[in-house]
């Protein structure tokens, strides 16, 4: 077998990394939504023009075997030190405006894999000169594996991310509420009371989408200005980049959007992506209320899992963070 070798395609030579780009996706499929030119165009579209980058191409015998993104973070800190930060991937955008991406993987044919990610960490320790940290966030821990193989210069930090296993509650007899804790089940079910009838819609449109996105926006911005908190949507470009988003994972069915209303207001708004029949749950929005017994969160979600329970979704991600209602929604990490 012949070995890996790289080359470089510029920044400005986007059309044909998409052409490469579309042809392995197609070829290796594995699913991943970060590692999609759907994702990885999108986020350019926005951050292109702020964040430096090339595409690295891998080839063996003469045909494309991987192709990934390169980039150069802006403003990047350990700590208050400044770093000049390489990353795989879409990351290393300005602080305050990362999109934080998750379950990151390599676009490689599963048999050069490891070749690859070899041949990879080569080209860039050869150019060290330009970096002092080479980053890969957010990837998951088998895509991360052969380059963390290669050196012991590596530092690793695991994170948790709280899950619900909806098969296994579905298997079980399909009460996404019965199958939690019984202070949860009482806090839900008493706020559900207190709520009256509710209605939970998902967006089946561009339009439904957008309002719906848009409610989300408004309401977390809200609560966490109230807070003194700038809310995750404060940046206009972490803004723009979900905004187009939202219209391409609808056109390939992966897209949750979904509102929870009572009889006179919007009690809720999720957002996430669906990736392999699970949802990863990226962001929401829930009403503030003066009595701090009506559980807005914890409804919303619940009648947000069982809807996808009763849509043969098979798990419902909270993605990072380990947060109490984290804890008290999920059955597994």
């Amino acid at each position: 077998m012949t070995e890996i070798t790289l080359r470089e395609i510029a920044a400005g030579s986007r059309s044909d990394a998409a052409s490469i780009w579309n042809l392995l996706e197609r070829d290796v499929g594995n699913g991943g939504l970060t590692s999609s030119w759907m994702w990885t165009s999108t986020w350019l579209e926005v951050f292109g023009d702020h964040v430096p980058h090339l595409f690295l191409v891998a080839e063996r015998d003469g045909a494309p075997c991987a192709i990934t993104l390169i980039t150069q973070g802006v403003g990047q800190k350990r700590g208050p030190v400044p770093t000049r930060t390489i990353y795989l991937g879409t990351a290393g955008e300005p602080p305050g405006s990362s999109i934080c991406a998750e379950y990151e993987r390599l676009l490689v044919r599963e048999a050069d894999r490891y070749d690859v990610s070899v041949a990879i960490l080569r080209h860039i320790m050869a150019s060290g000169n330009t970096w002092e940290e080479f980053v890969l966030d957010g990837f998951v821990p088998g895509d991360a594996k052969a380059f963390l193989q290669q050196t012991g210069y590596w530092f690793m930090r695991n994170e948790i991310c709280r899950t619900s296993d909806l098969a296994a509650i579905r298997a079980a007899g399909g009460d996404l509420i019965e199958s939690l804790g019984k202070n949860t089940r009482y806090s839900i079910r008493r706020s559900m009371r207190r709520f009256g009838d509710l209605t939970i819609e998902w967006a089946s449109t561009g339009a439904e989408a957008n309002e719906m996105f848009e409610e989300m926006v408004a309401i977390h911005q809200h609560h966490w200005q109230a807070l003194g908190e700038p809310g995750a949507f404060a940046d206009a470009r972490f803004t723009r980049f979900h905004q187009l988003l939202i219209g391409r994972l609808l056109e390939r069915d992966v897209l949750m959007m979904t509102r929870i209303r009572s009889s006179d207001q919007t009690i809720g708004c999720i957002y996430g992506f669906i990736e392999q029949n699970r949802v990863l749950m990226y962001q929401s929005g829930f009403a503030d209320f003066d009595d701090d017994k009506l559980k807005p969160g914890l409804v919303s979600h619940a009648m947000v899992m069982q809807h996808c329970l009763e849509r043969g979704i098979d798990e419902y991600d909270f993605l990072y963070g380990d947060t109490r209602y984290k804890q008290d929604l999920s059955n597994t990490t």
